[in-house]
């Protein structure tokens, strides 16, 4: 199971729907917002293990932002799991902040201690750090570089976060993982080192194809 489960965060806008307006903020929000209706495929590292996406947006008055849904239906041979993911862009910290989710087939909330969590703090730019606690971890999530990177969907320039989890009571690393934005696509790919399973280097997803609304 967790070989294949990964949370994909990405999701999409661009212009005027009915209760807001953000096109003027169109390009600080370029690595995680794409049109509404876009939707992603993602092949996970195991056989049969890949995630399709689709998203929603809409104006939430609890919080004032821009709320997004990311609905991930990954499947893992025949079994088949759907999570609903929270986010709000913070237009006055510029950051796309993770707020909770929703498993479908448990109807379980699976929502995280402390949140919310920062996903990105914009913009990109390498050598910025940010960090937030999770449960009993810290995590710190840092922008090494920008390159080129080639997946099944084509070859983008991405920046790379590291995202780096430590205990709190020790400070001992418990995982490091690596993130792959790019520009106007969101996230397109995920990977990790570890010592366990498989030890090493190993792509936890990539980015198979993506279907723009007409």
């Amino acid at each position: 199971m967790k070989k294949c489960i990964f949370m994909v965060l990405v999701l999409a806008l661009f212009g005027c729907g009915d209760n807001f307006c953000i096109a003027a903020e169109s390009t600080k929000w370029d690595y995680f917002l794409q049109p509404e209706g876009t939707k992603k495929a993602y092949e996970g590292q195991a056989k049969g293990c890949d995630s399709y996406e689709t998203y929603s947006v809409v104006h939430d008055n609890d919080y004032g932002e821009i709320k997004i849904t990311i609905r991930n239906k990954m499947f893992i041979g025949n079994l088949k799991i759907e999570v609903d993911t929270y986010y709000i862009l913070d237009s006055d910290r510029n950051q796309v902040m993770e707020i909770g989710s929703w498993c479908e087939a448990t109807q379980m909330k699976m929502s995280y201690e402390n949140l919310p969590k920062i996903i990105l703090d914009l913009p990109l730019v390498v050598g910025k750090k940010w960090g937030y606690v999770e449960g009993d971890s810290t995590v710190v999530k840092e922008v090494t570089n920008k390159k080129k990177l080639s997946v099944p969907a084509g070859t983008y320039d991405v920046y790379v976060i590291k995202k780096t989890t430590r205990a709190n009571d020790t400070n001992e690393k418990q995982a490091e993982y690596f993130e792959y934005w790019a520009k106007n696509v969101g996230l397109i790919a995920t990977g990790a080192y570890t010592k366990v399973w498989q030890p090493g280097w190993h792509w936890s997803s990539k980015l198979k194809s993506i279907e723009m609304p007409e």
